[in-house]
C-alpha cells in the first residue's frame, strides 16, 4: 500500500531539503581556481580586504575598491561587509597566492539560506569596487570586466561619482608648471629632497676602521636614515587614442599626444613582452587604435602608467 497524499508530500519536501543540503555541501563552482582556505570572517578592514577568524588578512583579487579618505571608501567597506562580514568563507586561487604574507583570492561567501556568492562579481556589479589586474593573478578577468562594464553603464555606485569615471587621456596631460603650481606636489618633491639629502649625509659621515662591532653600526645607520618617501599614485582607468609607440633600449612606450614631456603615456617593460599575446608587433599595432588602460598613475610627475601584463590594455570597441 502506497503512502497517502500527506506522505507523498512531506517524501517531496524531505527530497528538497536533502537536495538543497547536498547543493550547499558541494559549495561554490571553483572552474579553473585552485581551493584554499575555508573560514568565518572577523573584521572587514576597508572595501576590498578582510581578516578571517585565524588571523589570515584576505585580499580580493582583481579588483580595487576605494579606501581611506577617498571618495565612497565608506560605502564599499559596508558593501563588503554585507557580504562577508561574520559568514563562512571559501578562498579560490587563479594566480599568486600571498602578498607580504596577506592572501590574494578570489573569494566566495555563504548566505544564510547556503547560497554562494563570488564576491568580486558582486563588489563589481554593485559599482563599489572596479577591476584592477595584477601580472600572475589575472583568473577569470572576463567575467570581472563584464560585471564592471556592467554597473557602469548603469553608473551604479562609484561609476555615478566624477572621481571614478574613466579618464580621458588628454585630461591627464600635466606638464612641470602645472606640477610647481600643486602645493600638494611642492610639499611632495621637498620631502623627497629632505631624504635624499639626509641619506647622503649619512652615507658622508667618516667610518672607524678596524674597531669591533663596526658591521653592526654600519647597519644601524643604514635603519636610521629617513626612508624614501612614497609617490602619491592614484589608480585610473584611461581611454584615448595611440598616436604612437616608441621602443627604447628596456622598455616600449605608448603615447597619447605628440608632447612627450606633459601627455600622457603608458611604459611596458620588455620583460613583460615575453609574455604579451603578439609581443612587440601587437603593441606597435596599437598605434591609431583606441584603447583603455587601467593602472597607477603618479600625481606629482609626468602622467605615465606602468603596464606590465596585457589585461591591464583592452580595445576600445567603436
Amino acid at each position: 500500500m502506497g503512502p497517502g497524499p500527506g506522505g507523498r508530500a512531506g517524501n517531496r519536501v524531505w527530497a528538497a531539503l536533502a537536495l538543497l543540503a547536498a547543493l550547499s555541501a558541494c559549495g561554490p563552482k571553483l572552474d579553473g581556481l585552485e581551493k584554499g582556505e575555508t573560514g568565518k570572517t572577523a573584521v572587514v578592514r576597508d572595501g576590498d580586504t578582510f581578516e578571517m577568524e585565524g588571523g589570515l588578512v584576505v585580499h580580493l583579487a582583481g579588483v580595487e575598491a576605494p579606501r581611506g579618505e577617498q571618495p565612497r571608501a565608506k560605502e564599499a567597506r559596508a558593501a563588503l561587509e554585507k557580504f562577508v562580514a561574520h559568514r563562512t568563507v571559501q578562498l579560490a586561487y587563479g594566480g599568486e597566492k600571498r602578498a607580504r604574507e596577506a592572501a590574494v583570492a578570489q573569494v566566495f561567501s555563504r548566505t544564510e539560506g547556503g547560497r554562494w556568492v563570488w564576491v568580486q562579481q558582486a563588489m563589481l556589479l554593485a559599482g563599489e569596487a572596479r577591476v584592477r589586474t595584477r601580472r600572475g593573478n589575472e583568473a577569470r578577468m572576463s567575467e570581472l570586466m563584464a560585471a564592471e562594464d556592467g554597473a557602469r553603464r548603469a553608473r551604479r555606485g562609484l561609476w555615478a561619482d566624477p572621481a571614478y569615471a574613466v579618464r580621458p587621456a588628454a585630461s591627464l596631460a600635466k606638464g612641470e608648471a602645472d606640477i610647481a603650481a600643486d602645493a600638494d606636489c611642492v610639499a611632495e618633491r621637498a620631502a623627497f629632497a629632505a631624504a635624499r639629502a639626509a641619506r647622503e649625509e649619512a652615507r658622508a659621515e667618516p667610518r672607524e676602521e678596524g674597531r669591533e662591532g663596526e658591521e653592526a653600526k654600519d647597519e644601524a645607520r643604514i635603519e636610521e636614515r629617513p626612508r624614501r618617501p612614497r609617490r602619491a599614485r592614484d589608480f585610473h582607468i584611461v581611454e584615448g587614442r595611440v598616436a604612437s609607440v616608441a621602443e627604447r633600449e628596456r622598455a616600449v612606450f605608448v603615447n597619447f599626444g605628440d608632447d612627450i614631456a606633459r601627455d600622457f603615456a603608458v611604459l611596458i617593460p620588455k620583460d613583460a613582452l615575453e609574455t604579451w599575446p603578439g609581443g612587440l608587433a601587437s603593441v606597435t599595432a596599437l598605434e591609431g587604435k583606441a584603447v583603455r588602460v587601467r593602472g597607477d598613475v603618479p600625481r606629482c610627475a609626468k602622467p605615465l602608467m606602468r603596464v606590465d601584463h596585457a589585461a591591464q590594455l583592452e580595445m576600445v570597441k567603436p
